[in-house]
């Protein structure tokens, strides 16, 4: 008896080309405070774009930017700076007027304080919560719309009560903030928080959101944050960085996590509810993902903060992290915000008013990245259900000479691999124990990606 049919992505790959990464032009930022970095971009349209700064060293700031012309002018000011030592630990903007930043205390980053402007800038208006409070901090924020908002993570003290993960959520703009119990929901492993590596460390579409942790679970809500469910995706870094470093996602299934160091990413195709380890390079750190919006599957990483030296190093993939590239930029521009192939906005280190600060991308992925036709293909696997052995077919003869069927645990341990010709094969199973794997399978021209049940 045949499974039902599954449902894979495929993806054929067509054309390659390469990008040049050194097409970003400095526009400055407005800012006149010295020594400054901008440590988080919040680009809400091709004109629209909000940022703030922070001291390299000290990290104490409480300068913001914003403009209104794609960067041609800027709108610098201060922050409330009575309130003693924090910095500015991102920014979100829901228009011109409207934007909230998030302030982290310095140094213990135990307790965090919210600011909101709806006047460009003009005046700010804190909101008040339980994350005043030393230990109750977490560590971004996030609006779906002008009314609903989540908050989410905790500091990096390594002291496991404070680290313990905390999720915040709003329905009237932030004016009123409720910590979720901790008991509704998945179960907080200890020193469960979320790194701040770049600025990417959780991803947004619709009313769907998904953060990484220390513990190398992603976190997912697809009601606004009303209810969450956790996901292992079955990388780490190591033990001076460990769990997951940041995500992104192309739709609302597919998407790409990393680790920091050694670098390792994660793919899935439905949802993040499964994760199969991608092979790339170990280095540079894979701290900020981020996906191009209108591509097809191009990705690009960078090393966040973490950047060492005066040259930012990337890693680029074209086709959803089958193949990567490297490049590199200098001076440093740790914080990327891409719009679209040929929109974009980066951050670094401000040398003045009118250079450094912020970058404007000026090429376009739409003509210099690969070129990808994505499809679905039909896959039959029987018997039903699936023991000693398991037969499947294609739609379509779309197999090559040299393609390769791999079944693979959670961890990304190879189990068995079985080379295939034409559009049907036969693996043998009576060795593998019972449980959930991925199937993955290789042709020349094509990656056919899903999952398996064995009893």
């Amino acid at each position: 008896m045949k499974k039902p049919i599954i449902l894979f992505a495929s993806l054929l790959f067509m054309m390659i080309h390469v990008t040049s990464w050194a097409q970003w032009q400095s526009v400055g930022s407005g800012i006149a405070s010295s020594p400054r970095q901008i440590f988080s971009i919040s680009a809400v349209n091709e004109n629209v774009i909000w940022a703030v700064a922070n001291h390299p060293t000290s990290l104490k700031s409480f300068d913001f930017t914003v403009s209104v012309d794609g960067g041609l002018t800027w709108n610098a000011g201060l922050l409330p700076d009575s309130i003693g030592n924090y910095y500015p630990g991102e920014i979100f903007a829901l228009n011109d007027q409207v934007a909230w930043v998030l302030m982290i205390s310095i140094p213990d980053q135990d307790k965090v304080r919210i600011f909101r402007t709806s006047d460009h800038g003009s005046s700010w208006h804190e909101q008040r919560g339980q994350f005043n409070t030393a230990r109750f901090a977490f560590a971004s924020l996030h609006f779906f719309n002008a009314s609903d908002g989540i908050a989410f993570g905790s500091p990096g003290t390594g002291i496991t009560f404070i680290d313990s993960l905390r999720i915040f959520r709003t329905s009237d703009g932030g004016d009123h903030w409720t910590r979720i119990p901790a008991q509704t929901l998945p179960a907080p492993l200890a020193g469960e928080g979320v790194w701040i590596y770049g600025d990417n460390r959780y991803e947004s579409l619709g009313d769907s959101l998904w953060f990484v942790t220390r513990a190398s679970r992603v976190f997912r809500t697809t009601d606004k944050g009303l209810t969450w469910q956790a996901f292992n995706a079955g990388i780490s870094g190591n033990s001076n960085y460990p769990g997951l470093a940041s995500i992104a996602f192309k739709n609302s299934m597919e998407g790409i996590v990393t680790t920091y160091f050694p670098s390792r990413a994660a793919v899935t195709i439905d949802g993040g509810e499964t994760w199969m380890p991608l092979a790339m390079p170990s280095t540079p750190g894979a701290a900020d993902i981020q996906f191009i919006p209108g591509t097809s599957g191009t990705y690009v990483i960078n090393e966040g903060w973490l950047s060492s030296g005066n040259t930012s190093k990337f890693l680029l993939t074209h086709n959803s992290g089958n193949t990567w590239e490297t490049t590199s930029y200098t001076p440093v521009i740790p914080v990327l915000r891409f719009l679209s192939p040929t929109i974009g906005f980066a951050g670094g280190a401000i040398f003045s008013k009118g250079s450094g600060g912020i970058y404007k991308w000026t090429g376009n992925f739409a003509t210099s990245t690969t070129t990808i036709a994505q499809t679905n293909s039909m896959i039959d696997i029987y018997p039903n259900p699936l023991k000693d052995k398991m037969q499947f077919s294609f739609e379509s003869n779309t197999m090559t000479s040299g393609s390769v069927a791999q079944i693979l645990d959670y961890n990304g341990r190879k189990m068995i691999e079985k080379s295939i010709t034409g559009n049907s094969g036969v693996m043998d199973l009576s060795g593998l124990p019972s449980g959930s794997y991925l199937l993955r399978i290789h042709s020349k021209d094509q990656i056919h990606l899903g999952t398996i049940a064995k009893q």
